[in-house]
């Protein structure tokens, strides 16, 4: 009798466990589910980081540089030298490629204080000049802009006592200077007496150097033309208040920058001879975008 119950009870517990077995299966499969949509989705968010880092350029309203891929070197009229697309010397675009060449009209005036040993064909700054020619005036340590009104003039250059560009008052100020060399030179100009009366700029937000030529610091050290860039656009972003559109259209002030950047990415990739491609390509092969 008793032999009989325990097999009657063994008999109406099988289906309950049975019923459990299949619950913690199916419950298994949805966790497997979601971890996998789970793993998805970062893959996916590691995809499109991995994009955007392969193409730096590519979400900014650049304007359209492949015509400069096609043009030929010319005489310049004015230094007898031949360039591709613009003399760096006399800073003239050539009629060929001067349509294809955007213009930015810069919300506050920019002089470029560029040191004398700092070459024209490596400066990334004299860019500005050409894409706002109205708005932009090119000095050299040997001749030195002067300004009757000091206290009105920004200088962009970090400091303790830089403050950050969204705490700028648009209405103090008329003009921002910026240093065109490599830091070790911009550490000498920057002992200048008149520098010292001028208020310091930094940035508000972090920013990382796309620059192929190498150098010894880190990538929170900016080729001239992105600090440019990146003071106008948090200029218009946090002084201004000014909407997404007027925040984009500085893009095109890296349009040379974005056009050189491509130039060694292509030539890279070609296979051809790295003969002219600077240390930090050779060493650091990661930079170039496969």
């Amino acid at each position: 009798m008793t032999e009989s119950n325990n097999e009657s009870n063994t008999q109406k517990r099988k289906p309950t466990e049975d019923n459990n077995d299949d619950k913690t299966v199916e419950n298994k499969k949805i966790k497997t589910n979601e971890e996998n949509i789970s793993k998805d989705n970062n893959n996916k968010k590691d995809n499109d980081k991995n994009e955007r880092e392969k193409r730096p350029f590519e979400n900014l309203e650049i304007s359209n540089y492949e015509p400069l891929f096609n043009s030929k070197r010319e005489l310049c009229t004015t230094c007898n030298k031949t360039f591709k697309n613009f003399c760096y010397n006399c800073l003239k675009v050539f009629d060929s490629v001067k349509e294809y060449i955007p213009q930015v009209k810069l919300p506050i005036p920019l002089d470029i204080l560029k040191h004398n040993l700092e070459l024209n064909s490596k400066s990334t700054a004299l860019h500005a000049k050409l894409i706002s020619p109205e708005d932009v005036t090119i000095y050299t340590s040997e001749k030195l802009p002067q300004y009757e009104n000091p206290d009105r003039v920004l200088l962009l250059f970090p400091g303790e006592d830089a403050i950050p560009v969204s705490k700028v008052d648009p209405k103090k100020y008329d003009r921002v200077l910026v240093i065109d060399g490599t830091w070790y030179q911009a550490k000498i100009l920057i002992r200048e007496p008149f520098l010292q009366k001028l208020q310091k700029v930094t940035f508000t937000q972090e920013h990382t150097t796309e620059f192929w030529r190498f150098q010894n610091l880190g990538d929170e050290h900016l080729a001239t033309i992105e600090a440019i860039y990146y003071f106008y656009q948090e200029y218009e972003k946090y002084c201004l208040k000014a909407d997404k559109n007027l925040v984009k259209s500085m893009d095109n002030l890296l349009y040379f920058y974005a056009f050189q950047w491509e130039v060694i990415q292509r030539h890279y990739k070609s296979g051809k001879s790295k003969k002219g491609i600077s240390k930090r390509l050779h060493n650091h092969e990661t930079y170039i975008r496969k």
